[in-house]
């Protein structure tokens, strides 16, 4: 008879490093702001259609929003990973959260 140790997995490490990788190219506190509430919608309309994060949208599709800065519904179909399907269901909830924050009124 053979004992085994297992060690421990090291995720919190990994979400950290990506994290901050992913964070180099927020320049401002307010793209911070904008990047962290895109996140948390991403995660609770994943949380309610049950599927993972990255099939509401992509990190690379929250980038392009905050970057892009889009201000209306017409402004989406140019955000990189946002198609008809995606800003038919999504794109006015992508602007509630995004356009207040960037100190704009929502609206489509």
């Amino acid at each position: 008879e053979q004992s085994v140790m297992l060690r421990p997995l090291k995720r919190e490490k990994a979400a950290t490093q990506s994290g901050s990788l992913k964070s180099q190219w927020l320049r401002t506190e307010r793209e911070e702001r904008i990047w962290q509430a895109l996140r948390q919608w991403r995660l609770d309309q994943a949380h309610s259609e049950n599927v993972p994060a990255y099939v509401i949208c992509g990190d690379k599709t929250l980038q392009a929003i905050v970057q892009q800065q889009p201000q209306t519904l017409a402004d989406l179909p140019q955000i990189y990973g946002l198609g008809d399907a995606k800003i038919a269901k999504y794109g006015q909830a992508i602007l509630d959260v995004y356009l207040p924050l960037n100190g704009q009124e929502a609206g489509g």
